[in-house]
């Protein structure tokens, strides 16, 4: 809560806020310095906040030492303008930030004429610009008390005008993340925003983009299913269906377990490399591995059509496809994967455990797979590491399971 002290005069707070009366702004320099509501905005924050480009003018013009002040947020003049989508204000407050730029460009020695030209305008700079405020894009650089910069606000506001003027304001900017780990192309990216996504690529040389937990902005594409935000990033930079998250997860991981068959298709359209990536936290498991565990046939699909050889790979617990089937129970991928050719490689192999198939199938709930126990390639006596058979792990757990008799009838025959 402000001071006492801390309340704008009604007049130019009116003048600041309806655009009306200019000339009430005509004050003296340190009176406007001194102005200030409970959130200490200045003048300029609320003539900035409200959208009213002539009065920004008019303060400038008497008092641009406030172009740099922020108020009890850490925002900037023009923090307030982006969040609200006033571009016409941003152009202004660029404008005379460049201007204090000229200023000092032509402050150097040769540019004695320049310095005539902008010697009514910028004299009560000179010590804003001693303390590094004079840089355009340093005032488009500064951060508030969440660490976003203008283009963020614009971003997080959905102000595309105010993001393109800002992106080619500060093109060779790399825009990083704020203190969310959020960079203003992650955040356009996870609200589907193709034409933000779009255009901070054109007009930014080498803008970052990540976000939380280590994710990519292609991440976040691909977790809320975003068509041409997934295009325009691969597009953009194809490496970045390898890069992975804290979780050691890539996008086709979470391709694989929403089960967005669309992603799946561009992601390994762009690289198919990246199908034998395993997530390093999650058991070691690939993006084929994941789709099987949740169920998604359609996605498995597209990984075996477009990696025929991707059948083969096990997780970190010498896990293939059927053996993560069986253990989640996904009777319909059981029977994808039976109706293949290479599943007779699959149905006796040995997890690190020592377990088939079959093991974990006997272990697991009751759920009847006909053309698991009935596969010809079956073998009903491998044994475990604890030298049991998949009969013997039905007969441990519960010797009068519905699954026992059909087992037991299989081997009498």
């Amino acid at each position: 809560m402000g001071s006492t002290q801390e309340r704008m005069d009604p007049g130019l707070y009116r003048a600041a806020m309806y655009g009306r009366s200019v000339g009430f702004l005509q004050e003296d320099k340190h009176k406007l310095e001194a102005q200030l509501t409970p959130n200490r905005n200045t003048i300029l924050h609320i003539a900035a906040m409200f959208g009213n480009t002539d009065c920004v003018n008019a303060i400038l013009r008497n008092c641009p030492s406030l172009l740099s002040r922020v108020n009890s947020k850490g925002d900037t003049a023009f923090h307030i303008a982006a969040r609200e989508g006033h571009s016409s204000v941003i152009r202004a407050l660029v404008e005379h930030a460049k201007a204090r730029d000229n200023f000092a460009a032509a402050s150097n020695p040769g540019h004695t004429g320049l310095v005539h030209a902008y010697v009514n305008y910028v004299k009560a700079q000179e010590e804003e610009l001693e303390k590094g405020f004079g840089s355009a894009k340093g005032m488009l650089r500064m951060t508030n008390e969440d660490g976003n910069t203008a283009l963020h606000e614009a971003v997080q506001h959905c102000h595309l005008d105010v993001v393109k003027l800002l992106a080619r304001e500060d093109p060779e900017f790399s825009h990083p993340a704020n203190d969310s780990d959020e960079t203003p192309l992650y955040l356009a990216t996870e609200k589907g925003l193709v034409s933000f996504v779009c255009e901070i690529l054109k007009s930014c040389s080498s803008p970052s983009y990540g976000g939380p937990g280590g994710r990519t902005a292609l991440h976040a594409a691909v977790i809320f299913n975003y068509e041409g935000c997934t295009k325009a990033l691969l597009d953009w930079k194809p490496s970045l269906t390898k890069e992975v998250d804290m979780y050691g997860w890539t996008p086709l991981h979470y391709a694989g377990r929403f089960g967005f068959v669309s992603r799946t298709v561009q992601l390994l359209t762009t690289d198919t490399c990246v199908a034998y990536i395993a997530a390093r936290e999650n058991e070691m498991n690939a993006a084929l591995h994941i789709a099987a565990s949740q169920g998604h046939i359609g996605v498995m699909k597209v990984h075996l059509s477009q990696c025929p050889d991707c059948w083969e790979m096990i997780n970190g617990r010498g896990q293939n496809i059927l053996h993560i089937a069986v253990e989640h129970e996904r009777k319909e991928v059981i029977q994808f994967i039976l109706k293949n050719t290479w599943a007779r490689y699959l149905i006796n192999q040995k997890d690190v455990g020592g377990n088939t198939p079959l093991h974990l199938y006997a272990a697991s709930n009751n759920f009847v797979v006909p053309e698991l126990t009935k596969h010809h390639r079956l073998d009903l006596m491998a044994f475990n590491k604890e030298n049991m058979t998949a009969l013997d792990v039905v007969t441990k757990i519960d010797f009068y399971r519905t699954r026992e008799v059909s087992i037991l009838t299989l081997s009498e025959n």
